[in-house]
């Protein structure tokens, strides 16, 4: 899941998940949080899954349930001690139907790459830190973060340019393993060994 927005009142955090894939729960997942202690959570069903980000209606819904866990806010007792949760940091996903549209292509162009490359589903799941069970196929587009676009487009342009310059394709499983490995490093210098100009 990944993280839609997080409200904090007090001492408290609430944080509100999507789903960010197709083989995940159609739910929200809402989470409430203290002092690095779980306080609650509550699955909220998703009236349409949010490829594109949330229905109207699903938002309404979860501030509704927002809403009323604030006003029990004092139901819990204090914590004192700190807990282990330790909340993801927060960044707005994107919602500006051209750059969703940009996104969902991105996608598409991802798994050509991955098939081309013959990546198998695992290390997609590792490269583009997917959930378990799943794949490229799938991905919704606002669950395209930079840094995830920035892994997907640098396997792209690997794909492309292993299938235009002979010179690369001699380093092929090099190379593949330097994008995967995300070790920006050795792929210039795999290029500029093969005489082909990073830049």
């Amino acid at each position: 899941m990944i993280k839609w927005s997080e409200f904090a009142e007090g001492d408290s955090l609430f944080e509100a998940f999507l789903p960010e894939h197709d083989r995940e729960s159609c739910s929200w997942l809402l989470r409430w949080s203290r002092n690095g202690h779980i306080v609650e959570e509550r699955r909220v069903g998703l009236t349409w899954p949010p490829r594109f980000g949330p229905d109207v209606g699903d938002v309404a819904q979860i501030e509704a349930v927002l809403d009323s866990l604030i006003s029990g806010l004092s139901a819990p007792p204090p914590l004192e001690t700190s807990g282990d949760y330790v909340p993801a940091p927060f960044s707005p996903l994107s919602s500006e139907p051209h750059v969703l549209a940009a996104l969902a292509v991105c996608v598409a162009e991802y798994i050509e790459a991955e098939r081309a490359l013959g990546l198998n589903e695992e290390e997609t799941r590792r490269y583009l830190a997917l959930p378990d069970r799943a794949k490229a196929d799938g991905l919704y587009p606002m669950a395209v973060t930079p840094e995830r676009g920035s892994r997907m487009r640098r396997l792209i342009t690997l794909s492309s340019l292993l299938a235009q310059d002979a010179r690369a394709a001699a380093r092929r499983t090099e190379l593949i393993a330097a994008v995967l490995a995300d070790d920006v490093p050795a792929i210039v210098r795999l290029l500029e060994d093969s005489g082909i100009q990073a830049g």
